[in-house]
């Protein structure tokens, strides 16, 4: 199966978040054993899961199982990059990213565009800007499930509250100076609006 994935698992009745991302994986390239691999992860994950919704309500470490025993990371980076799922902050922390945050970039090229922007009207060294745009801002955004320009005083202090109670964030000092960074970058001239209540 390679392009006619999708078409297949249309017919056979697969959900219709395997058919779309079926169809996503058809244009990466990579091989047929790669695509197929792919596929059946999510099919794997899906079956034993069909509400990913209510699967990320489940505990961290039965999650990073799953994942574990379905070898779905690949689809379910996927569904957060494309906005079917918002990730929570644990299990981004706890789980290795892939290259989650490059999709995430890939995907948001105005969004990175700004705070290298701001980066380098701050000084900022190019080591540092790279953890900002790369990790800080990808993990916000995918968490508040918003751009750049989306993001409200209330989406910082949600985020840098699930940071301080995620079990696998520890006192990362990392991770909160980089989302201070962002936050900070999110607006240089004045703070982010608030949100509405």
């Amino acid at each position: 199966m390679s392009a006619p994935a999708a078409v297949t698992l249309r017919r056979q009745g697969a959900p219709d978040l395997l058919v779309a991302y079926a169809d996503a994986v058809a244009a990466l390239p990579i091989g047929p054993d790669g695509r197929r691999i792919r596929r059946n992860a999510a099919a794997r994950l899906l079956a034993a899961h069909p509400q990913l919704a209510a699967w990320m309500r489940r505990p961290t470490p039965a999650r990073l199982a799953d994942l574990r025993r379905t070898g779905a990371w690949t689809f379910l980076t996927w569904c957060f990059v494309e906005g079917h799922l918002t990730p929570d902050l644990d299990l981004l922390l706890a789980k290795t990213p892939g290259d989650l945050y490059l999709q995430w970039a890939a995907r948001h090229p105005g969004d990175v565009q700004q705070i290298t922007e701001v980066a380098q009207r701050f000084g900022w060294s190019a080591n540092w800007t790279r953890d900002v745009t790369r990790g800080a801002l990808a993990l916000v955004c995918l968490t508040a499930g918003k751009t750049l320009s989306q993001l409200c005083d209330d989406d910082f202090a949600a985020f840098a509250q699930a940071l301080a109670e995620a079990p696998t964030a520890g006192r990362d000092a990392w991770m909160h100076n980089s989302a201070r960074g962002c936050r900070r970058s999110a607006s240089p001239a004045s703070a982010p609006p608030r949100c509405a209540t």
